[in-house]
């Protein structure tokens, strides 16, 4: 692993080791949802183009989040009555 990060005071090798789990994380996250949304490939050629592309993925994923919360929170409330 390469970093610029030389002060062993301020990041030791343990603290490194926990920032490049959780970067990794964060990638297969990204992965996952590129995957489920299909979104492996985006259909614009503009910068422009393309970021109105993923923010209506973000939207749309945001969206279905919300239903199954909902759908939780129905199926907990039905559970407990």
């Amino acid at each position: 692993m390469a970093t610029t990060l030389m002060d062993e005071n301020l990041w030791p090798d343990q603290a490194i080791a926990r920032m490049y789990a959780r970067r990794w994380s964060i990638e297969l996250c990204f992965r996952h949802l590129k995957t489920t949304m299909k979104m492996d490939m985006l259909k614009c050629q503009s910068v422009e183009g393309v970021l109105k592309e993923l923010a209506i993925y973000l939207m749309v994923y945001n969206m279905v989040r919300l239903v199954m919360l909902k759908a939780a929170d129905k199926m907990a409330w039905m559970s407990t009555a």
